[in-house]
């Protein structure tokens, strides 16, 4: 079960994700980001370039927690920007991930 975490503060749970479909929900290409706690976020890579809005109820949930992305360590003033997709362990990321094309 992943969580949606929206621009406008909202959340929801949705099940059975596919790649298309966390594509489609944080609109463009996927960045994979890793939390010490053991939780992924799949957000969009082009948020900064897009100029996304602030996600802040996504932002405010990964500094709770010590942050690494694939590429850096995600700092306390780093911001999600558009939908982000919270899913519980890297198994639920590679059934995303690696679902056949």
């Amino acid at each position: 079960m992943a969580t949606v975490y929206y621009t406008d503060a909202t959340t929801e749970e949705k099940g059975g994700l596919t790649f298309a479909e966390c594509q489609r929900i944080v609109g463009g290409p996927i960045e994979v980001v890793y939390c010490q706690d053991r939780c992924v976020m799949l957000v969009n890579q082009e948020g900064p370039v897009k100029r996304l809005a602030r996600n802040i109820k996504a932002t405010e949930r990964l500094q709770d927690t010590d942050i690494t992305s694939h590429r850096r360590e995600v700092g306390y003033r780093d911001l999600i920007l558009g939908p982000a997709i919270l899913l519980a362990n890297q198994a639920e990321v590679d059934a995303v991930l690696d679902e056949p094309a």
